[in-house]
């Protein structure tokens, strides 16, 4: 099985040292090398990185049973924010209030709370982009990389979230997720 592209690897570091002191650059560099979907070595675990909107949506759309292999945590959020007319905002609001969605997304895209999405693992082997992922593979998503792709964004640098106004873009997951906005 063909894996995806990826650097030389150094046996047991891998590849590490060409991580650098900011993975999410590093990274963002060797996929102008390697392609959206590469595969680095990092301690001895293979490490697929997807850094395109299409290379991620492909192996988490299609493999996310796949890609179960992680702690799942729980993030709760309480607003204590109130409004001008003294009502506090409830979760029914939220339809009602587009603006503020967009703004979250937009933020969210260009100011990721961190610059992958959490790891996944892969509990058994899958094809994705035409490429073989091994059993026990890690799954790193560049969303810093995805969040200023010019290809898929216009100004990808500007803070702009009207631009999550216009579109049709579902951002929901494909299975376990579907509920949740920004997942």
């Amino acid at each position: 099985p063909q894996l995806p592209p990826g650097p030389f690897a150094w046996p047991i570091v891998g590849n590490i040292f060409q991580l650098g002191r900011i993975p999410h650059f590093s990274v963002t560099n060797l996929a102008r090398t390697y392609g959206e979907l590469m595969m680095l070595s990092i301690g001895g675990h293979h490490v697929a990185v997807a850094s395109s909107p299409v290379a991620a949506m492909q192996i988490l759309r299609t493999h996310d049973r796949i890609f179960s292999g992680r702690w799942a945590s729980t993030i709760f959020v309480k607003q204590e924010a109130k409004t001008t007319d003294g009502n506090v905002p409830r979760e029914s609001h939220l339809p009602q209030m587009a603006y503020l969605d967009a703004c979250i997304k937009e933020t969210i895209r260009l100011r990721p709370p961190g610059p992958f999405l959490v790891p996944d693992l892969a509990v058994q082997a899958c094809k994705g982009m035409n490429y073989s992922i091994p059993k026990d593979s890690i799954l790193l998503v560049n969303f810093w990389a995805i969040g200023r792709d010019p290809t898929i964004w216009k100004d990808p640098l500007t803070y702009k979230p009207e631009r999550f106004l216009e579109t049709k873009l579902d951002f929901k997951g494909a299975n376990c997720c579907q509920k949740y906005k920004f997942v």
